[in-house]
């Protein structure tokens, strides 16, 4: 089930105030799984998150790191999204990679060239602006409960911005 920031910040402070020892790779497991519950964006930035830094370090497992093989696909009429359609012999039907952002495609053009055709994701198209301003607010939390621990959260921020 997809979990609510609040929900996140619920559990970042039921750990602070708990009894418990290495409250740090807690907290950073909660943000891992927070984000890996998301697509898109929030999938994208755990990625940036995990290669860049050392996220991982002392809590996290071979589990863990499938968060590189996990985007979810998204029904795509590529028909409909694609330019000049008419320039394509054919499209395949289901894609043939998925992404956090996009979904790649085999087409043929008229002229028998086969080609890779990536498609952005109509989720991510809709909700891209809101999904960035929602990780900048989670940033925020992140960064009252790992100070600077391990990471700067808002250099990672600005890093993935430029993405």
């Amino acid at each position: 089930m997809k979990q609510s920031l609040l929900g996140l910040l619920t559990k970042l402070l039921s750990i602070k105030f708990s009894n418990k020892s290495n409250k740090e790779n807690l907290y950073k497991k909660e943000l891992f799984y927070f984000l890996k519950s998301k697509s898109g964006v929030y999938n994208k930035f755990l990625q940036v998150l995990c290669i860049t830094h050392k996220f991982m370090d002392g809590w996290s497992g071979a589990k863990e790191y499938a968060v590189y093989s996990q985007a979810n696909g998204e029904y795509i009429d590529v028909k409909k999204v694609i330019p000049k359609i008419d320039e394509y012999k054919s499209i395949s039907e289901n894609p043939i990679s998925i992404g956090s952002f996009s979904q790649v495609y085999k087409a043929v053009t008229n002229e028998n060239r086969v080609l890779a055709l990536k498609v952005l994701k109509p989720s991510i198209k809709q909700h891209l602006k809101r999904d960035l301003r929602l990780l900048k607010r989670l940033v925020k939390i992140a960064s009252i409960f790992l100070p600077s621990s391990f990471i700067d959260f808002n250099k990672a921020i600005n890093e993935f911005n430029e993405i």
